[in-house]
Parts: C-alpha cells; sequence; structure tokens
C-alpha cells in the first residue's frame, strides 16, 4: 500500500485522484497506514476539541478505481493550526496523540508520531504560504 503526504495547488483537488502518481512532481514525503482518524485526532488535539469524531466528517475524502485509491483533503483550518505548532505546544501534542497511539493500538510509537508531526508542520507552512492544500493519498 502506498501513502504520501502531497502539498497540491487548490486547483488540482478533482483531477489528483485520477493521477497514477501525484506525488511525483509535487513536494511528498511517504507516510503509509495514515487514515482519516489520525488526522482528526491530531486535529482535535490542537484545536481543543474533544470530539474527534466530528471533526473527521469535515474531512473530505475521494476515491477513484473503485476504491484503490483515496485522497484525504486536509481542511484549512488544520493546515493553519499546523503552520503555526511549535515549542512547547508541538510537544504537548506529540505527548497527547502519542498517548492516543499507543491507548488504542493505532500503530504510531512516539518517536514516529514526532516525525510525523514535524512533517506535517513543515509541510503546512508552504501550502499557507503557497495557499495550496495538503492531502493525504493513498493506493492498494
Amino acid at each position: 500500500m502506498l501513502g504520501e503526504i502531497i502539498i497540491i495547488e487548490t486547483d488540482a483537488i478533482e483531477t489528483v485522484i485520477h493521477e497514477e502518481l501525484p506525488a511525483k512532481n509535487r513536494k511528498s514525503t511517504t507516510w503509509k497506514a495514515l487514515n482519516e482518524t489520525h488526522f482528526s485526532t491530531l486535529w482535535a488535539i490542537l484545536s481543543g476539541s474533544d470530539n474527534s469524531d466530528e471533526l473527521e466528517k469535515q474531512i473530505t475524502v475521494v476515491t477513484s478505481r473503485e476504491g484503490e485509491v483515496w485522497a484525504f483533503i486536509i481542511p484549512d483550518e488544520l493546515t493553519v493550526l499546523l503552520s503555526e505548532l511549535s515549542g512547547p505546544k508541538k510537544a504537548e501534542c506529540i505527548k497527547s496523540w502519542a498517548a492516543l497511539e499507543s491507548k488504542h493500538s493505532w500503530g504510531l510509537k512516539e518517536d514516529q508520531v514526532s516525525s510525523l508531526v514535524s512533517t506535517l508542520i513543515e509541510f503546512a507552512k508552504e501550502a499557507k504560504t503557497k495557499g495550496h492544500k495538503l492531502i493525504y493519498w493513498g493506493a492498494l
């Protein structure tokens, strides 16, 4: 299974799902086995919400090839929160998310959560600056 975090142009949202390898000519990084729950949990932690299920409903999911290809479009609000994350708040976020990962056996260890959060911050800053979107693209 492929999984990529990709910065895409806002006008590419409808077409990116049909591209064979959308990460080929865009800034991207490989992160396998992420899903909407990972992103809604992170969003809940950063926004102080206690209802990640409601936030998960706000994450747009598009599919192609009978569900064998999918993309989660990261909401602008989460992109902004990530782009502003630093210092003690970043450390607190990583600790909270890692604790939930461990509690629910979702598979990410604290060092992986730390690396993922750092990557998301970097990508969010660039997407925000360029007026682009973050997506998580996956394929079987």
